[in-house]
């Protein structure tokens, strides 16, 4: 039996394996050298999609009301009570999905080049996004010098809207 594992879309080669470059970052079909990467920004996406849940809720709902009211005002036969259960039921179904529902997410590294070119990292995994981060914070490890108390803070580029994410760890 062969258990087949997903490639790796990410490493941080260290530097004893390309002398004269020193620790690389592959990241798909790219090989960025560390020494070339000026910073990182780590940001997540984060939404409750409810508009589903809603239309569900909203047109069962009302198809249950309006069999029931068949039912009981106009004298329709039972067997419109058995539909109107039905509805209610899923219209229940979508309730319970509205009380229930938990958050979704993107969770993207954006990697400053010193040349300007940003590289995007995406996941759905936060743990990976949090692996990739510390790996880099790692690499990017170098003497400071004297004068260089506080690291430089990049800030995300401007958005035309609002944003919906949370920024989270940046190394310059």
């Amino acid at each position: 039996m062969t258990v087949r594992t997903a490639p790796l879309t990410w490493e941080v080669s260290p530097a004893e394996r390309t002398p004269g470059l020193g620790a690389v970052l592959r990241l798909g079909a790219r090989a960025v050298p560390v020494s070339e990467i000026r910073g990182f920004i780590g940001s997540a996406d984060l939404e409750i999609d409810r508009k589903p849940a809603l239309a569900t809720l909203a047109v069962f709902g009302l198809a249950a009301l309006f069999f029931l009211l068949g039912v009981l005002d106009v004298g329709w036969r039972a067997r419109f009570l058995a539909a109107a259960v039905l509805f209610a039921l899923i219209a229940l179904s979508a309730m319970h999905d509205l009380l229930w529902m938990t958050t979704s997410g993107l969770y993207r590294v954006e990697i400053l080049t010193v040349s300007g070119e940003t590289l995007r990292y995406t996941t759905i995994d936060p743990v990976e996004q949090q692996r990739l981060m510390t790996a880099l914070d790692r690499a990017m490890i170098r003497p400071r010098a004297a004068n260089d108390d506080e690291p430089e803070v990049v800030a995300p580029p401007p958005r035309d809207e609002a944003p919906r994410h949370v920024a989270q760890m940046v190394r310059v």
